[in-house]
């Protein structure tokens, strides 16, 4: 897959922050992002493969997410430093792909909501969630075999969106998303046929802000629960009145939080302080939401105590 080229944004001069955008969606997502970071990062923000700019899917073989997070490879090659990689949706599932695969290249991570569906296929305790996001893409896929692209749009953008969202949204926009779902339903199947499992995304070493919205579909509100407990460098923020969207419908607020969480850690001797002072202080890592520290609460995948204090924070 190496011959599939990323169209890619360059904008500003510093630290490299790669930016992987959300299904049905381009690189333009994380316009006001790029404004805010731009003047001090050098930001790189590319179309994944089949949308915007970047080559289109043919609709043949499945790429699977191994080898979209191959197709980054470049983008981490020209970097002389380690990178901060930020994701959203696929985007964010994709980054902790990434962070896997090129664990040496990365200084950080930032994940809004990573739709790691297979997680949820392996657990015995997310039937609901499992049964609820199989429908999705079912409805997605048989709206596209009746070639009702329009319509598959309309059940994707309401599902992550709420109810009625698609109505508000005019004909260009509508024309857009519809040519957009045969990717959607490639994504869709390549995080379904993923093969890397909890245990594995433990092994990320790196410093990992996790964002949630407390308003979140059960889908990624139980991916959440399976993941928060078991990444060791972890501050994980619950964003109340956020859901799935909100580096959208929040942008502001959401863009805040990663600029000072990149702010922090662009030194090994700032992570350090920082670390030893929230420690200290017990103070919150943010003044938006409820964030804590990995070590705040008790880390175990199969561990009581940990499933019950997480679901508390979620919910609350």
């Amino acid at each position: 897959m190496r011959y599939i080229k990323l169209h890619t944004n360059h904008f500003g001069d510093g630290q490299p922050v790669i930016c992987l955008h959300s299904s049905a969606s381009t690189s333009g997502q994380w316009r006001t992002l790029t404004d805010k970071l731009a003047d001090n990062y050098h930001v790189i923000a590319p179309d994944l493969y089949g949308y915007g700019k970047s080559q289109a899917w043919n609709g043949g073989t499945l790429m699977s997410l191994d080898q979209e997070a191959a197709l980054l490879e470049p983008l981490f090659e020209q970097q002389d430093e380690p990178v901060h990689l930020i994701g959203h949706s696929f985007g964010a599932a994709l980054a902790m792909k990434a962070a896997l695969i090129y664990a040496g290249k990365l200084k950080s991570l930032v994940v809004y909501e990573p739709v790691l569906f297979r997680l949820l296929f392996d657990s015995d305790s997310t039937g609901d969630a499992e049964v609820e996001i199989r429908r999705v893409r079912e409805a997605v896929y048989h709206e596209l075999e009746d070639r009702q692209p329009h319509e598959a749009a309309r059940i994707f953008v309401n599902y992550w969106n709420g109810e009625g969202s698609w109505e508000k949204l005019d004909a260009r926009r509508h024309s857009i998303l519809a040519g957009s779902m045969r990717s959607v339903l490639m994504n869709f199947d390549s995080l379904f046929s993923d093969d890397s499992n909890l245990a594995d995304y433990s092994k990320i070493d790196i410093p990992v802000l996790y964002l949630h919205g407390v308003e979140t579909r059960n889908t990624t509100r139980r991916i959440t629960e399976l993941l928060a407990a078991g990444l060791p460098k972890l501050e994980f923020c619950a964003l109340p009145g956020m859901g799935h969207m909100g580096p959208l419908t929040h942008a502001e607020s959401v863009n805040d939080l990663i600029f000072n969480f990149l702010k922090r850690h662009d030194s090994e001797k700032a992570l350090a302080k920082t670390t030893r002072e929230k420690r200290n202080t017990g103070a919150p890592l943010s003044g938006m939401g409820r964030c804590l520290l990995h070590e705040h609460y008790t880390a175990s995948f199969a561990g009581q105590e940990s499933r019950t204090r997480l679901s508390s924070i979620l919910s609350n």
